[in-house]
């Protein structure tokens, strides 16, 4: 184990650095805890859980851990494969006959491994998930309705969906619901008792953290999202005094309280690379693999896992070094931030007494970038004025009505004063005609705009329509059909 750097008066410093930095940043709360073995080095809250009524964040806040929870997800299901004499290199249509890609060959030799290292071909498709009203099963049903962007095991390609069919198949084997099956196996033996499920249950309870976002400078209170059926994907909501249970198990091999809750091995196969994500983003750490539920590198000479979380109005980081007994988990209520993980950084380099690096600086001009890169997402400017013929192709009745997906649910276009409404999920969009039967959609709520087509047939009926909303290259445009005009 690398000699850890610390005492008290290391962590006043450290404290007083994080609390700094929270400021800088504009974070409403930080949460952190630090962890070797079975000991908590530090624990503490920065900040307040909720600006409006001034409540600070403490060690027991609860905060949504979101994609987080994919290492619980990938455990729950190593610990359901020992029990029943299951295998990860089994194809997955063995053990539930009826499961359907849309690439036949995917649907004859996908694996769980595949599934839970995020090579299965299928692109991220979240808007599938977006306000949906499927359920798991119908969601893992749907899979046969998405178009891949690659063969399988081609490339690493993040999937929450890919999670969500992981629950529905513990469902399935176990009689027990994703929820259960994980309170039963992970929490109950860690005794984490504050950890829930549903954002709609922490409305319950008193010591939350808020969701919020920041616009231009100033910070913005944002609705709970509330992520009950993407379940197994991101909807784990926990505090750092129970993840802090969670890193120690990790730390200990499997091990909590003298007994077993995953055997050596089995923690092992999951840590263990099984696909290249890319380069890494600093020269500390040259490339990025995964494992089964886990982002794998080597940072500075040391292997680092971790996984992050980023939902509405919440940032996650939870990490561990195993070869140095030393875990880290911090817990933010603002979206999309890097300081979490700007903040582990340099907390391993103090813990473990390493030469310093500015990383507040670096995640600064990494957050610039990722702004940037949202924003240039979102301003995909189609003018209307440059085309020469402004009116559609067909009178606008032609376009009128609702349009499905197996997957993607409800379209519905219609007509108020004169102007086309696109009705999709939770939003009424105007619709302005682009070029014969393109129009550009425009959603000032993201700031976003995108073009769709309607396919009008020779009488001058629209039997289907087409919209960019999964952006991988090499997908289609998804297609919705006509139900009723």
């Amino acid at each position: 184990m690398g000699e850890v750097q610390m005492n008290s008066a290391v962590f006043k410093l450290i404290s007083f650095w994080i609390e700094k930095l929270r400021k800088e940043w504009n974070i409403p709360g930080i949460a952190i805890s630090v962890v070797q073995k079975n000991q908590v080095l530090f624990s503490s809250g920065f900040g307040e859980r909720n600006m409006k009524e001034k409540l600070p964040v403490n060690t027991e806040t609860l905060f949504p851990i979101a994609s987080s929870t994919k290492p619980f997800t990938a455990m729950a299901l190593s610990i359901l494969l020992n029990e029943q004499n299951m295998d990860w290199d089994t194809p997955i249509k063995q053990y539930w006959p009826s499961f359907q890609m849309q690439d036949p060959y995917a649907t004859d030799h996908l694996t769980l491994r595949d599934i839970a290292c995020h090579r299965s071909g299928l692109p991220r498709h979240d808007m599938v998930l977006h306000n949906t009203t499927l359920t798991r099963e119908e969601i893992a049903e749907s899979l046969r309705f998405l178009d891949p962007s690659l063969p399988v095991r081609y490339v690493w390609q993040y999937s929450n969906i890919m999670y969500i069919l992981i629950g529905f198949f513990i469902e399935q084997q176990t009689g027990m619901t994703w929820e259960e099956w994980v309170k039963n196996k992970i929490f109950e033996p860690l005794e984490m008792s504050s950890t829930l499920f549903s954002a709609e249950s922490l409305q319950h309870l008193d010591n939350y953290a808020m969701p919020y976002t920041a616009v231009g400078d100033e910070i913005i209170e944002i609705p709970l999202t509330n992520l009950d059926i993407q379940g197994p994907a991101g909807s784990i909501i926990s505090n750092v005094t129970d993840l802090s249970a969670w890193l120690s198990l990790l730390l200990n091999h499997g091990q909590t309280h003298g007994n077993s809750v995953i055997s050596e091995a089995q923690l092992n196969e999951m840590l263990f690379p099984q696909i290249v994500v890319g380069p890494g983003e600093f020269p500390e750490i040259p490339y990025t693999f995964y494992g089964l539920g886990w982002f794998v590198e080597v940072y500075r000479g040391r292997k680092l896992i971790s996984h992050g979380g980023n939902t509405t109005g919440f940032s996650t980081h939870i990490s561990f070094m195993p070869d140095d007994d030393i875990g880290i988990v911090i817990l933010a209520n603002m979206e999309v931030t890097q300081l979490p993980e700007c903040i582990a950084y340099h907390m391993y380099d103090q813990i473990l007494g390493l030469g310093p690096i500015d990383w507040n600086t670096r995640f600064k001009v990494k957050n610039e970038q990722l702004r940037q890169a949202l924003a240039s997402m979102r301003n995909s400017d189609y003018s209307i004025t440059d085309i020469d013929d402004p009116e559609p192709s067909y009178p606008i009745s032609s376009y009128l009505g609702e349009f499905n997906h197996p997957a993607y649910g409800s379209a519905v276009v219609c007509e108020r004063e004169g102007s086309l409404f696109l009705n999709y999920k939770d939003a009424e969009l105007p619709l302005y005609h682009y070029n014969q039967n393109i129009f550009k959609v425009v959603d000032k709520r993201n700031d976003a705009q995108f073009l769709i087509e309607f396919n009008v047939n020779e009488d001058g009926k629209c039997d289907y329509l087409n919209m960019p909303l999964e952006p991988t290259p090499g997908v289609k445009d998804i297609s919705f059909h006509l139900v009723k005009k």
